[in-house]
């Protein structure tokens, strides 16, 4: 499954939008994620974002507990210092696993 997380754009054809982390989250966790795109701003929900996805992937990575599937990160948001942050966290989690190449 292909997820597009964002609270305002459409997701592309063959995607599925979700509007929160915690259904991407859900997904991960049911090893049906095969790609993930995240949006960082989430409309006016400013505790949850794309980075909260990011952050709990490389936590669950970290303390041993990786997911069947780790999907194909790709990051689409217009918020520039958020994607340098998140991009900074995918790195990590790409390392960690042992995957190279980015989107």
């Amino acid at each position: 499954m292909k997820l597009f997380l964002d609270a305002h754009r459409e997701a592309p054809t063959g995607w599925t939008r979700v509007t929160r982390p915690n259904e991407v989250i859900s997904n991960i966790l049911q090893g049906e994620a095969e790609i993930i795109d995240l949006s960082y701003h989430l409309g006016n929900d400013t505790k949850y974002t794309g980075l909260t996805v990011l952050k709990w992937l490389q936590n669950e990575i970290g303390e041993g507990r990786t997911p069947s599937r780790v999907p194909e990160i790709r990051i689409h948001t217009n918020d520039e210092e958020a994607r340098e942050v998140m991009e900074g966290v995918r790195h990590r989690i790409y390392t960690w696993i042992g995957r190279t190449g980015v989107d």
